[in-house]
């Protein structure tokens, strides 16, 4: 079984008019919500990046995230609950 979302594109990528984020309850991939999910979030708020999140969650490495969609570094159960409760 591939890793495939499992709702309609516009769920899956949020909707810049309501400010909304994509669901992570509609994914099998965390690799594909945190892209999703940081899509959505630039198009809300433009100053938004991936340097920024690891920021917020205490990551010293801007271009880890890039790193984890590209499926060079796993992300951790800690790292995990800082991005749940960002």
């Amino acid at each position: 079984m591939g890793n495939k979302k499992a709702v309609s594109s516009k769920t899956a990528s949020g909707d810049k008019e309501t400010g909304t984020l994509p669901s992570v309850f509609t994914y099998l991939d965390y690799r594909q919500y945190l892209r999703d999910f940081c899509t959505a979030k630039k198009k809300i708020t433009p100053h938004f990046s991936y340097r920024y999140l690891s920021e917020k969650v205490g990551i010293k490495s801007g271009g880890f995230f890039s790193w984890v969609l590209r499926g060079k570094r796993n992300i951790s159960d800690r790292l995990v609950l800082d991005l749940a409760r960002f």
